[in-house]
């Protein structure tokens, strides 16, 4: 069974990891050290904070500004659910922007119908691994005197981009499932110095991420990685199938960051000497080879396939998520299993924006219910058999050119 996803780390990253846990050590001097480093690799004059995750460093934002009540915030109309629920927690309502389905773009039209006097900030989601161009959005919060903060946690690949240097803040993830994941992290990119000091002083008041977690968590995917091996993910899905276990439902739990329990006790810490450390071994380390490659497979991959995508028209699609549109995706779900093949339709963590204003009708809302995420091979053989899998689910054996 070639499974849906991989961690992106390797086994002498863990080991690493592994050691970091037990040399402990200051966790303000490593936050410092990748603070630096992200500073260095970006070279875009911005200031750098490390933080346990984006949603913590969000959280921290928005307690730092300190909006007035009822303040909105203008969001891509398909984000992060947990992203919302942050907005929310502050007292502040977001407001969906049309994305257009085809670029993942937002509808410039639909941007200025959204705008009211209770505007202060637009949240602009970089999504399914592509980078929408931010010329429009810049000037229009420029125009408008909104706070621009970019949300890049599906767009990072390690070469070199950090996020839109025009941005006033851009949110950066190495959680789990990200490309050059550190199994947590993030890096937030301020333009303004002092927002990000004082951003930083709120986060320091917080409690320290404990070792012992972090310590579990590359346990827990070492353990992940090691199941995710062809052979072992096809004895895993083989006794779920036995238990009566809903093995996607599992995999989906366990990949997540802040699966379970209340959202703001876990997000509200900041990271541990050793979440700092491999967040830094990560920023230097990853070969960008190792993202262009991806880039190729999955290009080449759904160009190959008889099926609609979201974002067709999108800019520099890295393919570290692979959706495809379908008419019936509980049966090219299972098609595709039974050939083989783990893909799912409940592997994100988007959620489509609910407004009060209906959706238009090319906006990314309307075909979010027909997305399936399909696995990302890395070996040739396997691409080409998810091509023809693809295929014979559809009724259509045609052999690839």
């Amino acid at each position: 069974m070639v499974p849906r996803q991989r961690p992106d780390i390797g086994w002498l990253d863990l080991a690493c990891a592994a050691a970091y846990t037990l040399r402990g050590g200051d966790s303000a001097r490593a936050q410092a050290q990748a603070e630096a480093a992200a500073d260095e690799l970006a070279g875009d004059g911005r200031h750098a904070l490390v933080s346990l995750s984006v949603r913590s460093g969000f959280d921290r934002l928005l307690a730092t500004l300190a909006l007035p009540p009822g303040s909105e915030v203008l969001v891509s109309a398909v984000t992060i659910r947990d992203m919302v629920a942050v907005i929310e927690h502050h007292g502040l309502r977001a407001v969906p922007v049309d994305l257009d389905a085809e670029t993942l773009a937002l509808d410039e039209t639909a941007l200025a119908a959204a705008l009211t006097p209770r505007s202060r900030m637009l949240l602009v989601a970089h999504l399914f691994g592509s980078r929408m161009p931010l010329q429009a959005a810049l000037a229009f919060a420029r125009r408008h005197g909104l706070l621009l903060v970019e949300d890049g946690a599906q767009a990072y690949t390690g070469d070199g981009w950090f996020g839109e240097p025009g941005c006033d803040v851009s949110l950066l993830s190495f959680g789990p499932i990200k490309t050059a994941t550190a199994l947590g992290g993030a890096v937030l990119r301020f333009a303004d110095p002092r927002l990000c000091g004082r951003v930083r002083a709120a986060q320091a008041l917080q409690p320290l991420q404990a070792g012992t977690a972090f310590a579990r968590r590359v346990g827990k995917y070492a353990l992940l990685k090691a199941l995710t091996g062809r052979v072992a993910y096809g004895l895993v899905c083989g006794a779920c199938r036995v238990l009566g276990i809903d093995h996607d439902g599992l995999i989906n739990r366990s990949v997540r960051s802040f699966a379970g329990g209340e959202l703001f006790q876990r997000v509200r810490q900041r990271p541990c000497a050793a979440q700092s450390r491999l967040l830094l071994r990560r920023l230097r380390g990853y070969p960008r080879a190792r993202a262009a490659l991806r880039a190729q497979r999955g290009e080449r991959l759904l160009a190959a396939l008889p099926l609609a995508r979201p974002g067709r028209a999108a800019t520099g699609a890295s393919h570290w998520v692979l959706p495809v549109l379908s008419p019936d995706p509980a049966r090219l779900i299972a098609g595709l299993y039974a050939r083989g093949f783990d893909a799912t339709c409940g592997a994100s963590s988007l959620y489509a924006v609910p407004g009060a204003v209906p959706a238009g009708a090319g906006d990314l809302r309307r075909v979010m219910a027909a997305v399936v995420y399909l696995p990302a091979p890395e070996r040739e053989g396997d691409l080409q058999g998810l091509a023809l899998a693809v295929r014979a689910t559809l009724g259509d054996g045609a052999s690839l050119v």
